[in-house]
């Protein structure tokens, strides 16, 4: 709406309402009148409540079209002879009018007439709208019109188009369309036809339509058709059928207009001929004509006929034809794509389908992704509409489905030999999902079968670390996956150790130990030789796990956590391995079986020896070792043994142990050392055990004596005389001490 206008609701009020309200109001303004499409247009300046003129864009004024339908005023001769004069001498019609002696009246009157044919016109539009303009633009009109006195009551043209309003609709029930030719059927014999029936008549060629009779006719469009009626109804013109219009459009007469072919044509699809011919031929008059819309809806239209006749080549070429006009046609794209299915042409519809989900993906990816299934449907080896699907399942984040439709790529690929394709397939599906096991697995057989052992290899190692790394789950296929990949590890790789060491694991964690420690043997007899204790580290803390009483096991896993200075573990070990053979002996010694007891506590003393060259002040090893030299006799070694120990334990005041080391010392060889009895007396003195340092310090005093180490002896007595005052024994002692040195 431009500017200075307002809308007007004429489906309320009625446009006799409007007319009738600017002429009781005396409006001056714009009537603008036009249709929804804006294919038909009208300007109808009203001043002072009165219609001065009717305007229509690209049409001729209503002067010369008054001229042309005012049969009754202007003969032929006379109204070819105004607008040839017109033609060549450029003036305006009113000019040429005057000059040949007509007067302003007969002007007036000529468009007076044209005017209210106009007004009368707009009542039959179906789909009529109207603006009131304010702002006059006189530009819209012609000026020497306006010149004119012309001045129209909206009354009398109100009851006129009342009555035509009631008489077209008699019209169109008789003659519903404009596209009918018409012929004379038979001959006339009436004399009393007006002179406007006759000029009809002379018209009915029985080539031209209504449409074009009435544009080339001397009388009004409406009087016009009101004749035609009365012809028809009174039985002197025909209609002619859909096959005699085609029949017309054949004539050379019409060779180069292919618009009046293309009318000739329509009619008699609008007659009920429906015929694949008819409309191929519309569809390609169309595309001719450059009718591009109308070509698309034709083409559309032939295709769907194609498919109820089951002709699917023909609804292939019709639904091509309009995808070649319009690649965005969303619903010729389906209907073809159907066709191309249905006739068989899987491969075609694959390839359609791509390009259709291209762009549907751009407005709605789901329905994309629902093209391609249906085209996996139809066609379930095209690699292509999969790849396709995947990726806009990735788009959408909904990478389970992406994964699924990548891996269903990589079996195609794979069934064709196409091992690259294949490679490329799996590593999407690892661009999703990094751990995939599956993709990986079957990516490295791939490589495999392409005789790329080396990357094949690469990812079985891969994908070993990742589930390794991971950790086990209770999953059993993971088990059944690692076991398969160590087993193909080690086929092409036969020293890879990892592989070897991933498979023991897992024969470990589901409790398959005869098998694990089946690997775990042949890899430690490698290492060994290897002498690599880094390696011999794990495998043997496994073969431990397995069998933790084996004492070859042990010892071996202690000295290589010794080689590594892991003093800790390797004690830990060591302990361990002597505390299995003691007890081993303990139980040979109550079977009888002593050679085979010695022999586990000669082991269990070397373990022991092991852990004391690491921490040699570990108290409680020393201990276990003075108690096993003393079991096996080696009486020397575990007297200095347990001098150590005494020693040891004096300087950490700890008399309890101390005392006990004593106590074994004597027991082992009392006449060796009897200082130990001078240890203990003053041991037993410190603890306040003084009946037993008083025994002690006697039998000290007794070997002195016997020996003849008499300040010993004199030493003792001094301890006892104030421990046991007025012991008897003593005194006697002392008295004899110090006659002998005095003598």
């Amino acid at each position: 709406m431009s500017e200075g206008s307002k809308k007007v609701g004429i489906e309320i009020i009625g446009l006799s309402g409007v007319l009738q309200d600017l002429q009781n109001n005396r409006r001056t303004t714009i009537l603008y009148a036009y249709s929804n499409d804006h294919d038909k247009e009208k300007y109808v300046y009203f001043k002072e409540g009165l219609i001065k003129l009717v305007t229509s864009p690209n049409r001729s004024s209503v002067l010369a079209e008054g001229l042309q339908r005012a049969f009754n005023l202007v003969d032929d001769e006379t109204l070819s002879s105004a607008f040839q004069e017109q033609l060549s001498s450029g003036k305006h019609l009113t000019t040429v009018l005057r000059e040949i002696g007509a007067d302003d009246n007969f002007i007036v009157d000529v468009c007076g007439f044209q005017i209210s044919e106009e007004i009368y016109d707009l009542f039959l539009w179906e789909d009529l709208q109207i603006e009131l303009i304010d702002d006059i633009d006189h530009e819209k009109f012609p000026e020497e019109l306006l010149a004119l006195p012309i001045a129209i009551e909206v009354d009398f043209l109100l009851m006129e188009a009342a009555r035509r309003s009631d008489e077209w609709k008699k019209i169109t029930g008789i003659l519903p369309s404009g596209k009918d030719v018409a012929y004379i059927s038979e001959d006339i014999y009436d004399d009393n036809l007006t002179a406007e029936i006759m000029h009809i008549l002379s018209l009915l060629d029985s080539v031209h339509d209504f449409d074009e009779i009435i544009k080339d006719c001397r009388i009004s469009e409406f009087h016009a058709w009101e004749i035609f009626a009365q012809l028809y109804e009174a039985g002197y013109i025909a209609l002619r059928t859909a096959e005699e219009l085609k029949e017309l459009a054949s004539l050379d007469e019409f060779s180069d207009d292919l618009f009046k072919r293309i009318k000739l044509y329509e009619r008699a699809e609008e007659l009920g001929d429906n015929s694949i011919e008819t409309i191929t031929w519309l569809a390609e008059a169309y595309q001719q004509g450059d009718l591009i819309n109308k070509a698309v809806r034709k083409y559309k239209q032939l295709g769907e006929q194609y498919v109820e006749l089951e002709q699917y080549d023909g609804a292939i070429r019709a639904y091509k034809e309009v995808l070649d006009v319009f690649q965005d046609d969303m619903d010729a794209h389906e209907k073809y794509i159907d066709a191309l299915f249905k006739k068989g042409n899987f491969q075609d519809g694959a390839k359609a389908s791509i390009t259709y989900s291209d762009k549907l993906s751009i407005i709605d990816k789901r329905r994309a992704i629902l093209a391609l299934e249906n085209a996996y449907q139809h066609n379930p080896l095209s690699p292509e509409v999969l790849e396709k699907m995947a990726k806009l399942y990735c788009d959408l984040s909904e990478t389970v489905d992406a994964m699924f439709t990548y891996t269903t790529v990589a079996n195609l690929y794979k069934s064709r030999g196409l091992y690259q394709d294949t490679i490329d397939a799996y590593h999407k599906i690892l661009e999703l999902d990094y751990a995939n096991i599956e993709a990986r697995i079957k990516l490295a057989d791939t490589y495999l079968i392409m005789g790329q052992h080396d990357k094949g290899i690469a990812e079985y190692k891969h994908l070993g670390d990742i589930l390794t790394d991971a950790g086990f789950s209770d999953n059993p296929f993971t088990y059944t996956y690692l076991i398969n990949i160590c087993e193909k590890i080690i086929e092409f790789e036969p020293t890879n150790l990892s592989a070897r060491e991933w498979l023991a694991d897992t024969y470990i964690f589901k409790k398959e130990y005869d098998k694990a420690k089946e690997v775990l043997v042949d890899l430690l007899s490698f290492l060994e030789n290897a002498n690599n204790p880094e390696e011999l580290l794990s495998i043997l803390q496994k073969l431990v796990e397995i069998e933790p009483q084996n004492r070859s096991y042990l010892k071996k896993l202690a000295h290589i956590y010794k080689r590594l200075n892991l003093f800790d573990d390797a004690a830990r070990d060591f302990i361990h391995t002597g505390e299995i053979c003691l007890n081993e002996a303990s139980k040979q010694e109550m079977a009888g079986k002593a050679d085979d007891a010695r022999r586990l506590q000669e082991e269990a003393l070397e373990a022991f020896n092991e852990v004391l060259t690491m921490n040699p002040f570990d108290l409680e090893i020393r201990q276990k070792r003075a108690e096993l030299l003393h079991k096996l006799n080696h009486v020397e070694s575990a007297i200095e043994e347990y001098k150590l120990i005494c020693h040891m334990t004096k300087a950490v005041n700890n008399y309890h142990d101390a005392l006990t080391a004593l106590f074994h010392i004597v027991e082992l060889a009392p006449e060796h050392d009897p200082s130990a009895f001078l240890d203990m007396a003053k041991l037993c003195e410190r603890q306040n055990k003084n009946d037993l340092a008083i025994n002690f310090y006697k039998k000290y005093a007794i070997f002195n004596l016997e020996k003849g180490d008499l300040g010993e002896v004199m030493q003792s007595c001094r301890r006892l005389s104030i421990l046991s005052p007025g012991d008897e024994e003593v005194k006697k002692w002392r008295d004899l001490v110090s006659y002998v040195m005095k003598g």
